[in-house]
């Protein structure tokens, strides 16, 4: 029979989650050898918790697929807590097998023993793994609400005996989760509320790509109305690509840039808040008399969302072209925000994947990127700056 670590890389197998991003210890050593035994499990060393975590968010992120991340008891899982939250932000998929201590020893209170069950509670959702017979079962669940939206990290708690012990050979079967597709009258709600005067559209959710730029774009020259991104963890952008305006870091920007707006659509998104509170700022950005039309959170399928949206009001799709532009080059004198912003711009090869880290000087970048090379970016959703991976080494590359 197989081991209870056996049964579980071999239910994420056959549910397509094939990396195994880790950082573990003592306790995780029947997990460390069981992935020389199953095939087709990739596993990524990692010298730090919070590396382990960013890289399982940044390879949702790079290849639309969910990774797993393996920490070492509860300090462990508490120095990747930082990444994880901003995994949580940016609604990855990701699986977290966090190690324990063995069953019979947790009564003994050793140096290492915390309350792992609660630093999981942030995750959404969370188990205990109470037997090698439950193994497959709860891995199964995990993965199911790591993946159904809004996606987001999910956690197991597994004892090191439930790890080596013996374990059924049947695996659970596993249903990956998906989005949630826009029923018609909300799209028709939608369509009417754009058309009318100081209309804005709010897309949020996890991706941003080519396509979706180019649908927002036939919306806006259908209906006249206005459109912009929040908080978009993943983004495709460059010379060819529409550009859909980002709200701004700081309140005042943003307040101004949503002043006019009389009806906010929120797609994929709650509406817009500040990151911080500031005294005599209101912690909302839109207009306290704007109406807003909440057409779905971030569980909506937004590219579907907006396809149909562009067949409900007959746009066409070439209106949202991205048009050439000269060639970016590179800033010259004073060294700030904008000219650091331009520079880096001017200097992306095609095809680069930038990873946004700074959010607050961020301004400069986001004035310039529509006109650097097409690239993918990826940004903190969360806040929690250092995301600490090398995505070459995340993709399998190197």
């Amino acid at each position: 029979m197989a081991t209870g670590a056996d049964v579980m890389y071999q239910t994420a197998l056959a549910a397509g989650i094939d990396t195994c991003f880790a950082n573990p210890g003592t306790t995780e050593m029947a997990m460390v050898s069981s992935l020389d035994r199953v095939d087709g499990m990739r596993a990524v060393l990692t010298t730090f918790e919070g590396v382990a975590s960013g890289a399982a968010d940044g390879f949702w992120r790079a290849t639309g697929r969910p990774a797993l991340g393996l920490f070492h008891l509860g300090p462990g899982f508490a120095n990747a807590l930082a990444n994880g939250h901003n995994a949580r932000r940016g609604w990855s998929p990701v699986v977290n097998l966090i190690g324990d201590q063995t069953s019979w020893h947790l009564a003994s209170d050793a140096p290492l023993t915390s309350d792992v069950e609660r630093l999981t509670t942030w995750t959404g959702w969370h188990r205990y793994v109470a037997s090698p017979n439950d193994i497959s079962a709860d891995t199964a669940a995990a993965i199911e609400a790591a993946t159904t939206g809004p996606q987001g990290p999910a956690s197991l708690v597994i004892p090191a005996d439930v790890t080596w012990e013996q374990a059924p050979d049947e695996l659970a079967p596993v249903t990956l989760g998906s989005l949630r597709r826009a029923d018609d009258a909300t799209i028709e709600t939608v369509a009417t509320a754009l058309r009318q005067p100081g209309a804005a559209l709010i897309v949020g959710g996890a991706w941003l790509t080519a396509d979706m730029a180019q649908d927002l774009t036939a919306i806006c020259a259908a209906t006249g109305c206005a459109a912009f991104s929040y908080r978009i963890p993943n983004s495709e952008g460059g010379v060819g690509v529409p550009d859909v305006a980002g709200l701004p870091y700081f309140p005042e920007p943003a307040m101004g840039a949503l002043a006019d707006v009389e009806v906010a659509v929120l797609l994929g998104t709650d509406q817009p808040v500040t990151f911080f509170g500031y005294p005599d700022v209101r912690s909302t950005t839109l207009p306290d008399a704007a109406r807003r039309i909440d057409a779905g959170g971030p569980d909506l399928d937004v590219a579907r969302a907006l396809s149909d949206l562009v067949a409900a009001l007959d746009a066409r799709p070439s209106d949202g072209a991205g048009t050439d532009q000269p060639a970016l080059t590179p800033a010259t004198g004073a060294l700030d925000v904008m000219s650091l912003g331009r520079s880096v711009a001017a200097g992306l090869p095609d095809s680069a994947q930038l990873v946004q880290e700074g959010v607050t000087s961020s301004a400069g970048l986001a004035r310039h990127l529509p006109a650097a090379a097409p690239h993918r970016s990826y940004t903190v959703t969360g806040g929690a700056i250092g995301g600490g991976h090398d995505l070459d080494c995340v993709l399998g590359k190197s």
